[in-house]
């Protein structure tokens, strides 16, 4: 059992809490767990179990109360392990104590936004076309503070992952879980999160949008109703429309590079290239029929990861340069993620378990990690972030080789992967000395130098930082944003 157990959240937050105790000696009979709150800190539920893996140790499962003041909350809970469901029989050493700590900070701190130099808007997904998400920027995490919380309206069924530009963040509202809700894109402001506009669709789905130069893209899609649309930035006020194949899939943010929209496809798969500047159709290519994903675009290629086959595309034209990979189409389905374009010109992909290398310089295959991973990885500097989701954790690996260099897992057992709607664990974030990451728990900030969490946000989500210095943490039904200078 922890020593003491201390959080630090967000005022109107209820904070999950997790224990494990160790017998040190053997008890007889049965055992039955109970934990009492005097103070009255938790709320009711709480849950204990045994550990499969471990005999006389034990679980405990509990959050705290979300009308929890302002201040510093001190007491302790009193643990009892009986004999008996209703604790008659007490077993000899019962009850245990642990102290708790709990300080209740405010969640609003709209101090003025002030843009870093040289750090590029967050456009798409994972930040940019070669999509790193990564942010050249390095922080303290002493003065982190959270500046606002906002809470999804109920019609609007979710929001899907978000862009961020020149003070306005770019949010979409599927319809995918709620038979009420209404697509739209909207736009809020990172100072208040107040809202700058919005646009209702009438069609069967809004994907994630993608801004750029004042602009913002994102498709609609369904069958009838697919579309890529623009809007300026500022105003939300349409700019182009333009029909595309689909057959009721679903898509990634679209990839703006040099001045072409890149998105995924078709009615049997492939990818679509549009004017930035008029938002017309310049080419389409045909790929094996794969959806949510998006293109990854670097001077000379876009690429496409499909089934398990890497497609790279010429930018100009859209024809097949080359793939690398097995060159059966596959099954079709959903791919769940992106390339991602390293610090050296490699094509990194995580996909069906593996984590794969390709260079497209010698057109061959640097290497491959078996194993469970999931989700985006963050390239920077020559190191690859990646999360393995069996047993969970954190891992920095050589871009060069794939070798391990370190890694780091949460304490708690039961912390695993974040898996968003989009089907995957969630995204990696990577500045010049920290490495975010969210859990099923929460998020954390790892230090480059030490490997060890020096932050955390009481909430999961999935992330994203802004020009201006604030990170996002976007869960299905709410956004937390957290200054982080």
């Amino acid at each position: 059992m922890p020593a003491q157990l201390v959080e630090t959240y967000g005022v109107g937050a209820s904070v999950d809490l997790g224990v494990k105790a160790t017998l040190n000696v053997p008890l007889s009979g049965d055992i039955h767990a109970i934990i009492v709150d005097a103070a009255g800190v938790l709320l009711p539920e709480v849950a204990i179990e045994p550990d499969r893996a471990w005999a006389g140790s034990y679980f405990a499962n509990f959050r705290t109360k979300p009308s929890l003041p302002l201040g510093r909350h001190q007491g302790r809970l009193e643990v009892h392990l009986c004999q008996d469901a209703g604790c008659g029989t007490p077993h000899p050493g019962s009850p245990w104590y642990l102290p708790y700590d709990f300080q209740i900070i405010p969640d609003t701190n709209l101090t003025p936004l002030t843009r870093w130099a040289q750090v590029p808007d967050w456009e798409t997904f994972q930040g940019n076309a070669a999509h790193t998400g990564y942010v050249p920027v390095t922080l303290d995490a002493s003065r982190f503070s959270p500046r606002w919380r906002w809470t999804v309206p109920e019609d609007s069924g979710g929001v899907s992952s978000l862009t961020v530009a020149n003070g306005l963040i770019y949010l979409s509202s599927p319809i995918r879980y709620s038979t009420v809700a209404r697509p739209r894109v909207f736009a809020l402001r990172e100072s208040d999160n107040g809202k700058q506009w919005q646009f209702d669709f009438s069609a069967h789905e809004i994907n994630p949008p993608a801004v750029s130069g004042g602009k913002v893209y994102a498709a609609t899609s369904g069958h009838n109703t697919t579309f890529m649309w623009s809007f300026d930035a500022a105003t939300g006020a349409q700019l182009s429309k333009a029909a595309f194949a689909s057959q009721w899939e679903r898509y990634y943010a679209p990839t703006i590079e040099g001045g072409v929209v890149y998105t995924n496809g078709g009615s049997y798969g492939g990818m679509y290239a549009f004017g930035f500047a008029d938002g017309v159709q310049r080419w389409f290519q045909s790929l094996p029929q794969y959806d949510e994903w998006t293109p990854a675009v670097d001077a000379k290629y876009a690429y496409a990861y499909t089934g398990s086959k890497l497609s790279a595309l010429d930018k100009t034209t859209g024809a097949v340069a080359f793939t690398l990979g097995d060159t059966s189409p596959g099954q079709g389905g959903s791919m769940f993620g992106a390339p991602v374009i390293g610090s050296s010109g490699s094509v990194v992909v995580v996909s069906g378990g593996k984590v794969l290398s390709f260079n497209p310089a010698s057109r061959a295959k640097n290497w491959s990690l078996e194993g469970m991973y999931s989700g985006n990885p963050a390239i920077a500097n020559g190191v690859i972030y990646v999360t393995h989701i069996e047993p969970y954790r954190l891992e920095a690996r050589s871009e060069a080789t794939g070798a391990l260099l370190w890694s780091w897992a949460p304490v708690r057992r039961d912390e695993g992967a974040l898996y968003g709607s989009w089907g995957q664990a969630s995204e990696v974030l990577v500045t010049d000395n920290l490495v975010f990451v969210s859990t099923s728990r929460r998020v954390y900030a790892i230090d480059l130098a030490t490997h060890a969490p020096v932050w955390s946000y009481w909430e999961p989500g999935s992330l994203a930082l802004s020009a201006n210095g604030v990170l996002y943490v976007q869960g299905t039904n709410r956004l937390g944003a957290v200054n982080l200078k």
